[in-house]
């Protein structure tokens, strides 16, 4: 296989690196607001009490 064939590969694995990256860093930021969230509510229960 010669590097011109090799090319088209190499971008679409980076791209999909990418977007791994991405959905990472969201699915990272969900569940990091989702546990914010929580700790919230759990702090002004616990206060309120």
């Amino acid at each position: 296989m010669d590097s011109a064939s090799v090319a088209p590969l190499v971008e679409l694995a980076r791209a999909l690196q990418g977007v791994k990256y991405l959905i990472a860093a969201s699915i990272v930021l969900f569940v990091a607001d989702f546990l914010d969230t929580l700790t919230l509510e759990a702090s002004f229960n616990y206060k309120g009490h």
